[in-house]
C-alpha cells in the first residue's frame, strides 16, 4: 500500500511538471486570425435576353415564277438551262407549230369566203337602195337586202377575229422570258410533248433578295428591342460577306 501512494505521487508531479513548462512557453502574443472574406453585393434587374442562335438558309429572289406553254405540244427547241441569266422577252423555248399553223391557214381562208359574201351582199344591198329610191322595188326586198349585208359584215367581223386567235396560238408556241431573272429550275427537255401551262423553266427575278430559315418557335419567345440578325455565305469571302 505504501508502494502505491509513492507511485501516484510521482505520476501527479511529472504531470504538473509539464504544464509549468508549457506554461513557460507562452510569451502572451496574440495569434493571429483568418482573414475575413470579402463579399460584393450586386442588385438584380429583369432585362430582355434571348440567346444567340447560328441557322443555315437560303438566299432566295423575292419574286420568282413558273414560265410554261398556253398551249399543248411537243418542244423542238429549248435554248436555256439552269444557272443561265436571260433578259426580258428572250426566247427560252419553242414547240412545233404545226397544228397551230394549220388552225392560221383555215382562219384565213374563213376570212376570204366571208369577204366574198360580204362584197356580194354590199352589191346587192346598194342596188337595192337606188332601186328603193326609184320606186322599182319594194321596202321589203331592200330590208331583205340590208340584212344580208348586216349579216355578211357580222361574219367577216367573226373570221378575223378567229383569224386572230389562230394567230395568237402560233404566238404561244415561243416561251419568251417576262422579265430578266436567273434560269433556277428546268423541267421538260427538247422532244418532250407538254401540256397546257405545264411549267417548263423556274426564274428567279433581278432585284431584292430575302434571305429564308427554317426557324424553331423558342427563338420567338422572348425577342429583345434591339435584335439583330447578321448574314453571311456559308463560305464567306470578304466580297460576299452581307449584313
Amino acid at each position: 500500500m505504501r508502494n502505491n501512494a509513492v507511485s501516484v505521487h510521482a505520476t501527479a508531479g511529472v504531470g504538473i511538471f509539464l504544464l509549468s513548462l508549457l506554461a513557460g512557453c507562452d510569451d502572451g502574443a496574440p495569434q493571429p486570425q483568418a482573414p475575413l472574406a470579402r463579399i460584393d453585393a450586386t442588385t438584380a434587374e429583369i432585362v430582355d435576353f434571348a440567346p444567340r442562335a447560328s441557322l443555315t438558309g437560303t438566299i432566295m429572289a423575292q419574286v420568282q415564277s413558273d414560265l410554261s406553254f398556253r398551249v399543248s405540244g411537243k418542244i423542238i427547241e429549248r435554248n436555256v438551262d439552269v444557272g443561265d441569266h436571260v433578259t426580258a422577252d428572250q426566247i427560252l423555248a419553242r414547240l412545233d407549230p404545226q397544228t397551230q399553223q394549220t388552225d392560221v391557214e383555215s382562219a384565213k381562208a374563213g376570212v376570204q369566203s366571208a369577204e366574198a359574201q360580204l362584197k356580194q351582199a354590199t352589191a346587192t344591198y346598194q342596188r337595192q337602195k337606188t332601186l328603193l329610191e326609184s320606186g322599182f322595188t319594194t321596202r321589203a326586198s331592200y330590208d331583205q337586202a340590208e340584212q344580208s349585208f348586216r349579216t355578211a359584215q357580222a361574219s367577216l367581223d367573226s373570221a378575223n377575229a378567229q383569224l386572230a386567235s389562230a394567230q395568237d396560238q402560233v404566238s404561244y408556241t415561243i416561251l419568251r422570258a417576262e422579265a430578266p431573272g436567273i434560269i433556277t429550275a428546268r423541267y421538260a427537255e427538247t422532244g418532250q410533248v407538254v401540256e397546257q401551262a405545264k411549267a417548263i423553266f423556274t426564274i428567279a427575278r433581278d432585284g431584292p433578295r430575302n434571305a429564308v430559315f427554317d426557324v424553331y418557335e423558342e427563338i420567338f419567345a422572348l425577342v429583345p428591342d434591339d435584335a439583330k440578325v447578321e448574314i453571311a455565305l456559308v463560305c464567306p469571302t470578304p466580297s460576299t460577306t452581307i449584313s
